[in-house]
């Protein structure tokens, strides 16, 4: 899923590749989607117990990552605010969708 939203972002301009123009989501974003689908289980499994934070936190700190990548180089965001706009209105979709994935793929872990 959030594989598909980079792929997006990077198609519809919210996103550019430093290295051209993106066909298919990088291998190194799909090995840190997947990395961090982990953290659901684990570190970030407390917000599992107050869902209303996954609304709160994830549309602050999903374009905060997408910012700080950008400026390592790993990313650019072409037009800032916008663009941040656009990660934050994703991340508020993908973030609590994640999260009820986990719960059904993973009914055991529940807090």
């Amino acid at each position: 899923v959030g594989a598909a939203l980079d792929l997006l972002w990077f198609r519809t301009g919210i996103l550019a590749s430093t290295q051209g123009e993106v066909v298919l989501t990088p291998p190194w974003l799909v090995a840190i989607w997947a990395i961090f689908m982990t953290t659901l289980s684990h570190s970030l499994n407390w917000i599992s117990r107050r869902v209303w934070l996954a609304f709160v936190l994830a549309p602050m700190a999903g374009p905060f990552a997408y910012w700080s990548a950008s400026k390592l180089g790993a990313v650019s965001l072409p037009d800032l605010i916008p663009s941040l706009l656009a990660l934050a209105l994703g991340w508020l979709v993908v973030f609590p969708l994640l999260l009820f994935l986990r719960k059904s793929l993973y009914p055991e872990l529940q807090p």
